[in-house]
């Protein structure tokens, strides 16, 4: 994979390196539906739906057609986090309750999940000690906004939380936005109940049409995946809706473009990142997208062509109908491939590389090295990662002693995930 170095300058025993490397590789699932409890490749979902990143870097995924919620760990290896595997809609242990149709999954700043159970008409709630209670959402196909089991919903899928713990619905049947407060108070925010279209304008005069996933940015905006609309929409702090990108006629289609002129083709799945970038999951495009905070709107990944099942540059990778993304805890994107039955990354990381210390806790030797490179550390390594001074990634391991007689001579870097943190390391191929 070819990668652009943007700037490259030594300090020191510093260098501070920015690089343009994208990447997709598989995470889990070996492609066939199924439910297998496996490392890696040989783990089996069906009809993985979305994911989402808890603090420690495990990922969990709302597994639809088999209904629970699995767990990927730091090593690939899947299990089976909460549900029974059969439809229901009971409260209980873990490995006790039962969901219908989960699709949505976040989690909360104490590391409480929380579910849309779609089918149920419910939101569940996950708590540290592994019980699974219904925490809002009576069961019956209505919009009705009260306290806890005696609101109800109306499709729920997409679910997210701000940084006040409020919690926030997609509503897909009911073409609404919701919100759950901490005290388990349910609103509508904006759109109204029963009625879809494709109106900006504030709260309950704005809508929508089958609305699919919301995610809060850090400034309380709310930014929405209008499914049937083809749009991405902005809801503010004050509840004014408006359109951040996509056709004014609600046409759908693959247009790289700035806000208006750009179009999707219904897009599902949404999440932004630090810097207010909106990364839009488009479904029947088999691509991710991505928006500027000037509103362009590019290709990330994927082909509109049609659908794939293929690894490697972000440019030639191919999704089958993509449902679910999630920014990781080191900027790269978590995907729920759901036609391919896998969960992918997209690979940002060697994008992010802000500074490399030499005077580094960890060792390589020998440096120089001539065949063999071993890498010392007084913790767990999860992950290696070595690319050129061009940016060019070229071995990934994680074996702490790995040959690199293959590689040419050169300088190289070595990017280290630890259970410590991620540091990155100068050395020299001879």
């Amino acid at each position: 994979m070819k990668t652009t170095i943007n700037n490259i300058c030594l300090i020191g025993s510093f260098i501070a390196l920015t690089v343009n490397a994208q990447e997709v590789t598989t995470i889990a699932g070996s492609g066939v539906a199924g439910i297998i409890n496996a490392n890696g490749s040989a783990a089996a979902f069906k009809n993985a739906h979305d994911v989402a990143v808890a603090a420690d870097g495990s990922i969990y995924v709302a597994d639809q057609g088999n209904h629970m919620i699995r767990k990927i760990d730091a090593n690939g290896d899947v299990t089976s986090y909460a549900g029974a595997g059969t439809v229901g809609s009971a409260d209980g242990t873990l490995t006790t309750a039962t969901f219908n149709n989960p699709t949505g999954v976040c989690f909360n700043s104490t590391g409480e999940m929380f579910v849309a159970d779609y089918s149920n008409n419910k939101i569940r709630k996950i708590d540290l000690q592994g019980n699974v209670t219904t925490f809002a959402g009576s069961g019956q196909s209505a919009s009705f906004d009260a306290t806890g089991t005696i609101a109800s919903f109306n499709g729920p899928v997409g679910i997210c939380v701000d940084q006040d713990d409020n919690i926030y619905v997609a509503e897909q049947v009911g073409h609404v936005i919701r919100k759950i407060t901490p005290s388990q108070v349910v609103t509508t925010v904006a759109g109204s109940a029963g009625f879809s279209g494709s109106i900006d304008a504030n709260s309950n005069v704005a809508r929508f049409n089958a609305p699919y996933d919301v995610v809060s940015d850090m400034n309380g905006n709310l930014y929405v995946a209008d499914q049937n609309n083809h749009k991405i929409r902005k809801i503010d702090a004050t509840g004014n809706v408006t359109t951040v990108a996509g056709d004014p006629f609600n046409a759908s289609g693959h247009m790289d473009d700035n806000g208006p002129n750009a179009t999707f083709y219904f897009p599902l799945s949404v999440d932004v990142d630090q810097d207010g970038n909106i990364y839009v999951g488009d479904y029947g495009n088999h691509s991710i997208r991505k928006i500027d905070t000037n509103g362009d709107v590019t290709t990330v990944s994927g082909n509109y062509g049609g659908q794939g099942d293929v690894d490697g540059p972000a440019a030639s990778a191919r999704f089958n109908y993509l449902t679910g993304i999630c920014m990781d805890n080191d900027g790269n994107i978590i995907i729920a491939d759901y036609g391919n039955n896998k969960i992918k990354k997209l690979d940002f990381n060697l994008a992010n590389i802000s500074s490399i210390n030499n005077e580094s806790t960890l060792v390589l030797s020998p440096n120089p090295v001539k065949n063999t490179l071993t890498i010392n550390a007084h913790t767990s390594i999860r992950d290696i990662t070595i690319v050129t001074v061009t940016g060019e990634k070229v071995l990934s391991t994680k074996q702490s002693i790995f040959d690199v007689s293959h590689l040419n001579n050169g300088v190289y870097f070595a990017r280290i995930i630890t259970d410590k943190g991620t540091e990155t390391i100068k050395f020299i191929k001879n």
